[in-house]
């Protein structure tokens, strides 16, 4: 894990950059991870939608047939 207030202070020039580059990226997974599970509950949803829609037009049709 960056550690940004720690080491933007560094002396060292070219660290700065390639500490920012590492919290630029860690910032990037973290939200891609975040917006892959929203997605990832929604697909849920929407599967839960569809099963529950099938077997209600199931039980029409069954109920229709008997």
């Amino acid at each position: 894990m960056c550690n940004w207030f720690t080491d933007i202070g560094s002396s060292q020039p070219g660290r700065t950059s390639v500490v920012a580059k590492e919290c630029t990226l860690q910032i990037q997974q973290l939200v891609l991870s975040h917006l892959n599970g929203v997605v990832a509950m929604q697909l849920l949803g929407l599967v839960d939608g569809l099963r529950s829609s099938c077997i209600g037009c199931l039980l029409t049709i069954l109920v229709a047939k008997y």
